[in-house]
């Protein structure tokens, strides 16, 4: 039997494109691109300590400006309950410590950071005052000591 040329190109490109959605699945996320990927540090303070301690490409130090709040890191799962729902909204304020494996519900900031021509967003959660401070620069950027 004979497979008609329009179904193997079909089939060739599903392919194709089957695992350049498995390559981009396996790409490592960037610290601070996403609001899930949000770099944790502790108080406002933290983050503009952070922000201070970016290095641009040519050397340079970035200029930053907070966006504001877009707000939780990880969504309220549906259908929560009055109580659970009130419960999620106090911890997106910061003060409970976060167990391994928890939702992250910490209301996240954004910064336009600006390395000449070169504008990148990235998110911060302050709410991270029992961790060390991050030693990993998004991509783009390294950190300075």
């Amino acid at each position: 039997m004979e497979v008609p040329m329009y179904r193997v190109t079909m089939l060739a490109l599903l392919s194709l494109g089957s695992l350049q959605l498995l390559h981009a699945q396996e790409q490592p996320v960037s610290p601070g691109s996403t609001k899930e990927s949000s770099i944790e540090v502790c108080d406002p303070a933290g983050e503009r300590a952070y922000l201070g301690r970016l290095i641009c490409k040519d050397d340079s130090h970035p200029q930053f400006k907070r966006l504001g709040s877009v707000g939780m890191r990880q969504d309220l799962p549906p259908n929560l309950s009055e109580d659970a729902m009130a419960d999620a909204l106090m911890s997106s304020m910061g003060g409970e410590k976060i167990k391994p494996g928890e939702l992250d519900h910490h209301t996240v900031d954004s910064y336009s950071v600006e390395c000449g021509s070169d504008k990148t967003v990235l998110f911060l959660d302050m709410y991270h005052c029992d961790a060390a401070a991050p030693q990993e620069a998004p991509a783009g950027f390294r950190l300075m000591n």
